[in-house]
Formats: C-alpha cells, structure tokens, sequence
C-alpha cells in the first residue's frame, strides 16, 4: 500500500518537510555524482562509509578493525554520522519511498508540533532508531546510512496524534481510502516481523521499528502546552439542518 495524501487540514506550508526532502535530494545526486568504483577517496562508497554509520565503529570505538570503510569513518568525531546518516540514501527506491511517506505524513506531524520543535524532534528519534540498529549488528563495518528512522518516527507520531485520519492509498493499482491507522499498522507490524526473522536483505528493520515506537511514545511529552490537533476532515461534526 502506497500512502498519496491524508485528510489532516493543515494551515500553513509544511516548510520544514520540505527543507528535509530537498536536502535528501540533493544529497543523492551528490551521492550520483561520485565515482561507483568503491576508492577510498572519492566514491559514492568511501561518502557513505564517511558519513554513514559503521556498527562496529559506533559500539566498540575506532580503532577496533582495520577494515577500511571504517577506517574512513575514523576520520571525524565519533556520533555525528547519527545525524549525517539520515540524509543519504541506498538507492531510488529507497529515496523515492521516503520522500512519499515524509510528504504525506510529514506535514501534519509538523503542523502539530511546530518548527520549532518538529525538526529536533524527527532527528532525535532518527538518531536513536539508527543507534539500536547497529546494537541489532554491532560487529558489521557495512554503514547504515537513511532516513527511514526519521520517517518511522514521523509514522509513530502521526498514528497517535491523528487516530481517525483517513488516507488515500494505492492498494496494488486502485485508489482507496482508509483509516490511517490500518497502513500505519500493517507497515509496522511488516517490520517487526522482518526484524525478529532476522531478515537479511540490506533493510534496516530494527531501525525502522525503533524509529515507529519513539516516535509514538515521545510524541505526547514533545507536544506537551500545545493547543489540540486539528480534526480530520473524515471526522469533523456535520451540523445539522436547521428545521
């Protein structure tokens, strides 16, 4: 199921969504740019070995390999690649499904919180959904590198702020829509059970549900003092006629 839009009201531009999307673009034509012959110099490897998180390098220190990906992650302070992670990307798939999913739900989550605490929000959450998933494979120098945590975290968010949204979503090839909170649910319960499986297909599951449930514990206290979400137009009073 392919998330197209939600029926949130939202009152002003979703700008700082916006500013994550545009950044995550062009950070992987930066990523396209580079050389794909892995040297240790200049390609769009040694980039995502750079700025990415290497498990091992993260969990027990640098200097404990001398493999060289993580040799090149040695070069900077240690945790910053928690943050830099975020904003580079795999491939077009994993690009494209994360621009869709933070556009969708990104821009309610910010209305609700504000931008003054959306952005600190969506990274902390993002940063602690890659920390426990190089816990999940502390002794692999293969960088994690996404912002699928940031998008968990956004999706986490959004299922308890707005329980009765409804969205638009392309269900193999025909439109529907649904509660939210089914995709919502079916996209995390998707994860749990390929994390526990140990799914071995280059996906950062535990990230994804790390992400999912921070974002939905931390999601009452980071908008604590705020005013009420707004109502969903699916479940917003009709008034009645007058007689």
């Amino acid at each position: 199921m392919l998330p197209l839009a939600d029926d949130v009201p939202n009152r002003r531009a979703p700008v700082l969504t916006i500013l994550i999307i545009a950044i995550w673009v062009a950070m992987w034509i930066v990523q396209l740019l580079r050389p794909d012959d892995g040297n240790i110099a200049d390609s769009s490897q040694a980039l995502d070995c750079r700025w990415g998180v290497v498990p091992e390098n993260l969990i027990h220190g640098t200097g404990s390999t001398t493999d060289p990906c993580a040799l090149i992650n040695a070069d900077h302070q240690g945790w910053i690649e928690v943050v830099t992670a975020q904003f580079l990307h795999v491939s077009w798939w994993h690009i494209l499904g994360n621009v869709l999913f933070m556009w969708v739900f990104g821009a309610s989550v910010e209305a609700r919180l504000g931008r003054v605490r959306f952005l600190p929000f969506v990274l902390a959450c993002g940063s602690l959904a890659l920390v426990v998933q190089a816990l999940a494979s502390s002794t692999s120098t293969n960088p994690i590198i996404g912002g699928s945590g940031m998008v968990a975290a956004v999706l986490g968010a959004y299922i308890v702020l707005f329980p009765s949204a409804r969205v638009w979503a392309l269900v193999i090839i025909i439109p529907l829509r649904l509660p939210a909170w089914i995709l919502l649910v079916a996209w995390f319960g998707y994860q749990l059970v390929a994390a526990l499986g140990g799914a071995e297909t280059g996906t950062a599951y535990w990230a994804h549900v790390a992400g999912f449930a921070a974002g939905a514990l931390l999601i009452r206290a980071a908008s604590l003092g705020l005013p009420p979400p707004p109502v969903p137009r699916s479940a917003a009073p009709v008034e009645a006629a007058p007689a």
